[in-house]
């Protein structure tokens, strides 16, 4: 059953569209105002968004570009339900990636042959991207894993090596927890979860896996979220300590690294990465600066954070800042998304842990 999420201000209009659309078959999902459309997407990853422009806290426009801005949200087809028939308006949507319109009032069947299409075009896309994706990633220097609801469902023989077993088949449907050492599974497992959410673009770790042979090893793992077959999953790239990979080495190995920075574009369709950033990535140790900041958040999100802190309001922090309201609540979405945090009281509790308050 495909998950639809509508964002609508017109509870009218709304609750009915709502309705239709059930008795059509399709998992709904709704929203009062921009803000809560994006929580509400993040949270259920739907398969299509209708989204009103003119809503209060944040508009259509916004919410089309946070999403675009989020890994797991990036690609979902979104369809404006909108009462503007001018054309700047259409063409702003257009240029910045909106699926279709849909003009009030609209026929229900005209909704409805809409959304069928952007659904049918989303499964081409996915099944292509599936097929080229799977065949990119088997490559002899770097263990790499596919995870899903946190069993592994793909592994390459380089991985299977690094864990001492003899064949795929031995590491498939385990979960990633049988692997990791106990001293590592709270700190991962969480963010592991969030990355697999989509909430987290990457991420990489120092860590221990406990191998066939019940010994001890320290790898470094990179990890991203990627949807396939329409399943949100983590891919995993795996380096043992002990392999002394240079990068010369590495380029001297043909396209292997070019594949991996092609297959994690091609992904999360937001930035490349460079075959000599992927393996300093992978490589490198995190340092133990006085603030730490592992989700890295921008200057002023952090400032925003200090501000919060302190008790001040939206048009409080908004006034100090010289910017509108909308934008403080847009800046404090993006960070409860980067974060995984569902509330401010969670994020002080963030914030005091990683010492984002000790210069406040």
């Amino acid at each position: 059953m495909k998950k639809v999420l509508i964002i609508e201000d017109n509870s009218i209009l709304r609750e009915n569209t709502v309705e239709f659309l059930k008795e059509e078959g399709f998992e709904l999902y709704s929203a009062i105002d921009g803000v809560a459309g994006v929580q509400m997407a993040l949270e259920i990853v739907p398969d299509i968004i209708l989204c009103d422009i003119s809503m209060p806290k944040m508009d259509g426009y916004e919410v089309l570009k946070m999403l675009q801005s989020i890994p797991s949200t990036t690609a979902i087809p979104i369809i404006f339900i909108t009462a503007k028939t001018n054309k700047e308006e259409k063409r702003l949507g257009m240029h910045l990636g909106v699926d279709d319109y849909i003009t009030k009032p609209y026929s229900y069947d005209d909704l409805l042959t809409s959304i069928q299409v952007r659904l049918e075009k989303a499964e081409r896309i996915t099944r292509s991207f599936d097929t080229k994706f799977l065949s990119l990633i088997e490559n002899p220097l770097l263990g790499v894993f596919i995870l899903q609801s946190e069993k592994f469902s793909y592994v390459n023989s380089r991985f299977v090596k690094i864990l001492g077993y003899k064949s795929d088949i031995e590491v498939y449907n385990k979960n990633i927890n049988d692997i990791i050492d106990e001293e590592f599974k709270s700190k991962l497992n969480e963010k592991i979860l969030l990355c697999q959410k989509g909430i987290y673009d990457s991420r990489y770790f120092r860590v221990r896996f406990n191998t066939a042979q019940a010994e001890l090893i320290k790898v470094t793992m990179f990890t991203s979220s990627v949807k396939l077959k329409g399943i949100n999953s983590i891919i995993g790239y795996v380096l043992k300590e002990s392999d002394s990979l240079d990068l010369e080495q590495i380029n001297e190995c043909g396209s292997i690294t070019e594949q991996i920075t092609e297959a994690i574009y091609y992904f999360t369709k937001q930035h490349n990465v460079k075959p000599e950033d992927l393996i300093n990535m992978v490589r490198e140790n995190c340092g133990s600066n006085t603030m730490l900041n592992p989700d890295e958040l921008t200057k002023r999100e952090i400032e925003i954070i200090r501000l919060m802190s302190q008790g001040l309001s939206n048009k409080e922090i908004a006034d100090k800042l010289f910017v509108s309201q909308r934008t403080i609540d847009t800046h404090k979405v993006n960070i409860l998304s980067k974060t995984g945090m569902k509330h401010t009281a969670a994020l002080m509790i963030y914030a005091i842990k990683n010492n984002i308050l000790e210069n406040s």
